[in-house]
């Protein structure tokens, strides 16, 4: 039967197109191999430089992945989505950005997702709830406060996504527009997640939410006309 399925409805890798497989092992490790090197990046947002790090540059099959993890209608790519999470917090655990996490004023560390538009939520589509997820479980394992996956942003009703805008647009559009569900407690530190940094506008709009209890920004991929290393 499953040969079947694959005549009438051939499938390719949606990475690099190889045929009879969704995502192939060479593609996946865009995501998941723990033994490249990673870069930690300082992205200036408003005014501020907040520590940044990424799984590296949304381009080619990185790019073409994330796509389909957004836009895809049959494939499910969370599983995907969370272990890329857990190759980022891996990273910052090994290049020493959660020393932070040793002040003993810190309580308890927070990973916010970048909310996710309505139409996504509509059908299901987060890709920022995996990653946050995948990011907090290694984090949990490594850390001596709780950590927790928080939607403590949400984006204002009538909010849409900013696919296919400029990034002037995506600026515009992303100013004013989420608001802060309640309240960082005192002695919480937070891990802002995002997939993709381009023009910065989301994550501008998060700080601005969530002020200084951003203790960094992780993202799966980021373009090189925003971030600076």
């Amino acid at each position: 039967m499953r040969e079947v399925v694959a005549c009438v409805w051939p499938t390719q890798c949606v990475g690099c197109g190889l045929w009879d497989v969704v995502l192939c092992a060479d593609c996946e490790q865009q995501f998941t191999c723990g033994t490249r090197e990673w870069s930690a990046l300082s992205v200036s947002l408003g005014g501020e430089a907040v520590p940044f790090i990424a799984l590296g540059e949304y381009e080619g099959v990185r790019r073409r992945v994330m796509l389909s993890a957004k836009h895809h209608r049959f494939v499910d790519f969370s599983q995907l989505l969370q272990r890329a999470g857990e190759s980022i917090a891996e990273s910052l655990i090994c290049v020493g950005m959660m020393v932070f996490l040793a002040e003993p004023s810190i309580r308890e560390l927070w990973v916010v997702p970048a909310p996710a538009s309505w139409t996504r939520r509509l059908w299901g589509r987060s890709v920022t709830i995996p990653v946050a997820c995948g990011l907090a479980r290694v984090c949990a394992a490594h850390m001596s406060v709780p950590v927790r996956v928080v939607e403590a942003v949400s984006l204002r009703v009538g909010t849409f996504s900013q696919a296919g805008r400029s990034s002037q647009r995506r600026r515009q559009g992303r100013r004013g527009v989420m608001r802060l569900r309640f309240p960082v407690p005192q002695g919480v530190k937070v891990i802002v997640v995002d997939d993709v940094v381009a023009s910065g506008a989301t994550v501008e709009e998060l700080l601005r939410c969530l002020g200084k209890v951003v203790s960094m920004v992780a993202c799966v991929a980021w373009s090189t006309g925003k971030v600076s290393r």
